[in-house]
């Protein structure tokens, strides 16, 4: 097939969300399974920086508005081709402005139309994120030929509305400025447009797909979710960076088969740490996105004092003077740090005993997939993806991935991480340790379930 994935960044290149991983990493494995396939991205100077060999001067590209832009063209080692868009005048898109969303858009169209003029028709489009998918609104059938066309979102909440009047400018046709289209009462909403406008929606959760089409989960979204019957395909994680075994920031590398030197980074972690924490005690790396959980984690750390255990918190949401104070107070047994780096990050997975997980939104599981590579056994919330990567622990550890609880309270702590800890005596917690890292965690089964899904869309449109 020929595939043409649409997104606003790519990563390693450009990496500011979980989109531009799926985008990267989906690419990669339609390639590896023989589709031939192209990413279309809107020019930054920071695929230049990271050292992509790009051309000085741009393919030119006109559009039907009279407007020009310039596509850059590499081919990256994965085997997928890139084709980066670029503004006649050398400036770069904005996409709070959006004329130039609208230009995106119409140039992504432009270079699907010229595809077919050469014999060498896209038979799939997928956009990541909404305003990627604003091209859908630009593809009339009798210029493009039938292209299907698959719209990939992972948050809800994300998206930047713009005015009604500002249709015109985003290029979207007055047929679809409805309220079951772009229309929301006097605005545009780009994420219920895209959902409208594609032919299959697809969320990175089974159960999420399910709660979707729920009022009381998927609100203004979920009637016309309702009618697209969304498709929940869980994701994978990049296992090339994500991997124990060659891990360049690591202190000492160990794998699935034998993860033995992985008490080597937790002896370096508490060597580095100041002021120390207890060395000898289990550690819990906690990532905690909302304000809330992460006041009631330092209020119910301050009751598992008594339990021996190290609590190491990443804030993904800012730290208060009250938090930072509380965090303080309980600096024998409790660090805080707030947004640390992925390299870090992968350094104290590699430490930890356990990964607790509080995230109320979580959607695509990747947190949980990258503990559980690194034998940082995940606690996580029963929300999302994480209900359906992660299989409960039984209390013998026969079975199970991790553990899930049902609430970010102090109660719901407290239990999942008595649980935790009483998995940690158990003679077969090395068991489940070596199980949890050797599951699969690539991309390749999600590259199957996609591709079935363009074969049976394409089939159903012919």
């Amino acid at each position: 097939m020929n595939i043409l994935l649409v997104a606003l960044e790519v990563s390693p290149y450009l990496n500011e969300g979980s989109l531009a991983q799926s985008c990267q990493c989906l690419g990669r494995a339609l390639a590896d399974a023989g589709e031939q396939v192209r990413i279309v991205a809107p020019f930054r100077e920071a695929y230049a920086e990271y050292g992509l060999l790009l051309a000085r001067r741009g393919t030119p590209l006109s559009l039907n508005s009279g407007k020009e832009v310039h596509v850059f063209d590499v081919q990256l080692p994965t085997g997928v081709q890139l084709s980066l868009l670029r503004p006649a005048s050398n400036e770069q898109f904005e996409f709070n402005d959006p004329a130039a969303l609208g230009d995106f858009s119409e140039a992504v169209v432009e270079l699907t139309r010229n595809a077919a003029a050469r014999q060498e028709p896209i038979e799939v489009m997928q956009a990541f994120g909404a305003e990627a998918a604003l091209c859908f609104a630009q593809m009339p059938p009798a210029h493009t030929g039938r292209v299907v066309k698959v719209f990939t979102f992972h948050a809800t909440d994300s998206t930047p509305r713009f005015s009604i009047s500002d249709a015109g400018a985003l290029a979207i046709p007055p047929a679809l400025l409805h309220q079951e289209g772009y229309a929301q009462g006097e605005a545009i909403d780009l994420l219920k447009g895209a959902i409208a406008t594609a032919d299959r929606v697809v969320v990175p959760s089974l159960r999420l797909a399910r709660e979707l089409t729920l009022p009381e989960y998927g609100g203004r979204l979920a009637r016309v979710l309702a009618t697209s019957e969304p498709v929940g395909i869980v994701e994978g994680i990049d296992t090339a960076l994500f991997n124990p075994a060659t891990d360049a920031a690591l202190a000492s590398r160990y794998d699935g088969a034998d993860p033995s030197n992985k008490r080597r980074n937790r002896d370096q972690l508490m060597a580095d740490l100041k002021p120390p924490l207890k060395p000898t005690a289990p550690l819990i790396f906690a990532q905690v996105s909302e304000g809330d959980d992460l006041t009631t984690l330092l209020g119910t750390a301050a009751e598992l004092s008594a339990t021996g255990v190290n609590l190491l918190i990443e804030a993904k949401c800012g730290i208060s003077k009250v938090q930072a104070k509380a965090a303080e107070e309980l600096n024998s047994f409790v660090h805080l740090k707030e947004n640390i780096d992925s390299k870090s990050r992968r350094q104290l997975l590699a430490a930890a005993d356990f990964c607790l997980l509080l995230d109320e939104q979580s959607v695509t599981g990747t947190d949980v997939m990258s503990a559980a590579r690194y034998g940082a056994i995940p606690l996580a919330l029963a929300r999302g993806a994480n209900a359906d990567v992660i299989v409960d622990c039984d209390e013998s550890l026969t079975t199970g991935t991790g553990f899930l609880f049902d609430q970010a309270s102090r109660r719901g702590l407290v239990h999942v991480i008595a649980r935790s800890l009483a998995a940690l005596s158990n003679p077969r917690f090395p068991h489940l340790v070596r199980r949890v890292m050797r599951r699969d965690a690539g991309w390749d089964r999600a590259s199957q379930r996609y591709q079935l899904l363009y074969r049976r869309s394409l089939e159903s449109s012919t």
